[in-house]
């Protein structure tokens, strides 16, 4: 049987996600846009990819140190907060083109965030379903994360070729609000 939590976390994890493919989408044809380098552009997966990693080595220790939802918390909050200058930044800017350093450190600053969510919600999950149901939760929580990677990039893409960067960008934020706005799982000591 599954606790309520589950769905709750489930819901803002999947979200996320989303956000963060949307988010990394929108930023590369927005720096390809204003950069016209592709290896400028490259920089943001690069970025990514690194400082998850990095993050991701630190994981254990927080995990171990603090408790889970609000690791969570922590987490979501931070995405949120940077990602609505980011957006903030991006709408009003009217130096003929967005600072790229800035947007680097940004990407850097929310990818190591990042990193500590899904181990987070990984260690979560058995806290929040009783063993029988804990392998379909795990597939629940598999299947919707290979979802979104497969089907995130193409719906992305072409919502990013109707709306445009700019516009994705303010859907994103919009993401990270409501991820952050559901309640995060308030269970047990860690």
């Amino acid at each position: 049987m599954y606790h309520k939590s589950f769905y709750y976390l489930w819901s803002t994890q999947t979200i996320a996600n989303m956000a963060d493919l949307l988010y990394t989408l929108a930023l590369t044809i927005l720096v390809l846009d204003t950069s016209g380098s592709i290896i400028v552009t490259t920089l943001i997966p690069f970025i990514t990819v690194i400082s998850r990693l990095i993050s991701g080595f630190f994981a254990p220790l927080l995990i171990n140190r603090f408790r889970l939802p609000a690791l969570l918390f922590i987490s979501q909050m931070g995405q949120f907060v940077l990602f609505a200058c980011l957006t903030v930044y991006l709408w009003f800017d009217q130096s003929g083109g967005p600072n790229l350093i800035f947007i680097l450190i940004i990407v850097l600053l929310l990818s190591f965030l990042d990193g500590w969510s899904t181990p987070s919600r990984n260690a979560l999950v058995p806290r929040l379903v009783d063993d029988s149901g804990l392998m379909k939760a795990n597939t629940l929580i598999s299947t919707s994360d290979q979802i979104v990677q497969f089907a995130g990039w193409a719906l992305g893409g072409i919502l990013l070729s109707f709306a445009g960067p700019l516009n994705v960008i303010g859907v994103v934020a919009v993401c990270y609000g409501l991820a952050m706005t559901l309640p995060i799982p308030r269970i047990g000591r860690r």
